[in-house]
């Protein structure tokens, strides 16, 4: 944890503060693995707190005047989700600014999607004049974010909710966000736990998630679930570019010829188009005169789509916690800056199924 050195009372402050042993406090400070983000953050928080108490009032009215500058470049689509993650920035910020007595100033640079590289490094260059002090990032074209990452001259660095990027050669930088595998695990035993057999199954992945290591993650999490359940299950991936209004019709094209044969019993959206499948199934039962009994799951929906979960095509969907995410990612890089030492990282087992 590389934290400034404590005397054994003040460990002892801190054990009895946040309710662990003397030992847990010392092995948290040296690495955290095997401690719950709760437990560490709780500990981290009370030892900055003793900290200060011990530097006086002369160094806390130095400190009150401190300025904090942290980069946060996001999409800007779709709102509802990224909305929560906002939300989280604003919890964390105002909780490190009650207890620092300093200024903390979130630059927001949202990017539209598809984004370009162009445009990419447009909201870099900008940021990069910023004078940041730290930097969130929702990583997106692996080439503009190494090189993004390069230019930070060592400034803590979270790679936030999304995994893209090898980051494994910055020691400024680390990945706070779901545990994407787990969430594909969980997609998979609600398949799994379904009254019937699900003997065909259809993986939805989009063209441009293809290279996703976070998509890939959440497919083999799927799969190796619904294996160990069904080892006897057909698991078909079909790639599908992105086509606006006209996607779910080709959608629908490419696997109607799974329906020529038996129903498909279930479709696995692996990124957030869920609609992408429900709509194709609808457009497919047009075709067969009757409604299939096909069943939908996938990741994240929009308020507009939950209609097919009302109608029980969709069965559910693997939702986020994006607040916790974004209040663990900001959490995070205060901590490194008040501990001068770089990010570590934290997968989030926080998903939940939604019915």
């Amino acid at each position: 944890m590389a934290l400034m050195k404590y005397d054994a009372d003040i460990v002892k402050k801190i054990a009895g503060e946040v309710g662990v042993s003397v030992s847990s406090v010392y092995k948290i400070m040296k690495n955290p693995m095997g401690f719950s983000p709760e437990t560490v953050k709780k500990v981290r928080l009370a030892a900055i707190k003793y900290s200060k108490t011990d530097v006086g009032a002369a160094g806390n009215k130095e400190e009150a005047k401190k300025v904090y500058r942290i980069g946060v470049i996001i999409p800007n689509k779709p709102m509802y989700f990224w909305k929560e993650a906002v939300e989280g920035f604003k919890k964390s910020k105002n909780m490190w600014q009650n207890l620092l007595k300093c200024e903390i100033n979130l630059i927001y640079r949202y990017y539209t999607t598809p984004v370009n590289g162009y445009e990419l490094d447009r909201l870099y260059k900008e940021l990069l004049g910023e004078r940041l002090d730290g930097c969130i990032l929702f990583p997106v074209k692996k080439t503009e974010c190494k090189r993004f990452i390069r230019n930070l001259d060592g400034i803590p660095l979270i790679i936030f909710n999304d995994l893209q990027v090898d980051i494994s050669e910055f020691s400024n930088a680390a990945y706070i966000g779901a545990d994407n595998y787990d969430e594909g695990n969980k997609a998979g035993m609600i398949v799994a736990e379904q009254p019937r057999r699900m003997n065909q199954i259809i993986i939805l992945v989009t063209e441009d998630s293809m290279n996703s290591e976070s998509i890939r993650r959440r497919i083999n999490g799927f799969k190796n679930k619904i294996r160990e359940v069904n080892p006897e299950s057909e698991l078909d991936e079909v790639f599908l570019p992105l086509e606006g209004k006209t996607t779910a019709s080709a959608f629908a094209e490419k696997i109607f010829k799974f329906y020529e044969k038996a129903d498909v019993d279930c479709i696995y959206v692996s990124s957030g188009i869920t609609h992408v499948a429900c709509d194709a199934v609808c457009k497919i039962s047009k075709k067969l005169g009757r409604m299939p009994s096909t069943i939908v799951v996938g990741h994240e929906v929009s308020p507009s789509d939950k209609k097919y979960i009302l109608s029980g095509l969709q069965i559910g969907y693997i939702k986020q916690n994006m607040y916790l995410q974004s209040t663990a990612a900001l959490d995070e890089i205060m901590t490194c800056l008040i501990s001068h030492r770089n990010p570590e990282p934290c997968l989030y087992k926080s998903s939940v199924f939604i019915r």
